[in-house]
């Protein structure tokens, strides 16, 4: 079954690195480190700017898996290396923890990332990719079989796509809905 590839230890290890991202979120604020800052925050900006003009709810749904698959694919993609998985775990709850503090103002407010409908399935999903990057690059850095890691890259492409990308799947259907309500809410002010 495609369930028992999955790794539950690298799936609490990836979750346990985007967390420590998302909590370091405050400090970057707080230091205001822009090199960290600049970039979830311009992304956010261009979005946000998009998502108000009307856009309809299937061309946000696809703006959004579009993008979301595309960078859990990527950290996927970086389990072909023996640092990156990790360092794109905790980068990922950075940026999560940067823009939710940028939208809802303080530090207190980080717990939202984890209680809303979306987060139920998108973070899942990001650490199970992650998950299934961390275990390729620990594979490489004790064998440096670059044949067999394409194996094991191939064997867990399935999860990535039965497992992964129908949560994101029901996470972007949920935010678009969302996005789609809030922004009839607000043009009926």
């Amino acid at each position: 079954m495609i369930f028992s590839n999955l790794d539950w230890n690298l799936i609490g290890l990836a979750a346990i690195l985007f967390i420590i991202g998302t909590l370091l979120s405050s400090y970057v604020l707080e230091k205001n480190i822009h090199f960290l800052i600049a970039f979830p925050l311009w992304f956010y900006n261009k979005i946000k700017k998009l998502f108000t003009k009307g856009l309809p709810i299937w061309v946000q749904f696809l703006i959004i898996i579009v993008w979301n698959s595309s960078v859990l694919f990527g950290g996927y993609l970086s389990g072909f290396t023996v640092f990156l998985p990790y360092i794109f775990a905790i980068w990922t709850g950075l940026n999560v923890g940067i823009l939710v503090q940028n939208e809802m103002g303080e530090e207190r407010n980080l717990w939202i990332i984890f209680i809303n409908p979306v987060s139920l399935f998108e973070l899942p999903a990001i650490w199970i990719s992650y998950s299934l990057a961390i275990k390729m690059s620990m594979f490489y850095f004790k064998s440096h079989d670059f044949a067999q890691l394409v194996t094991i890259f191939r064997e867990n492409l399935p999860l990535f796509g039965w497992v992964v990308l129908p949560l994101l799947t029901i996470a972007a259907l949920i935010e678009s809905v969302i996005i789609s309500y809030v922004n009839r809410k607000m043009q009926n002010h």
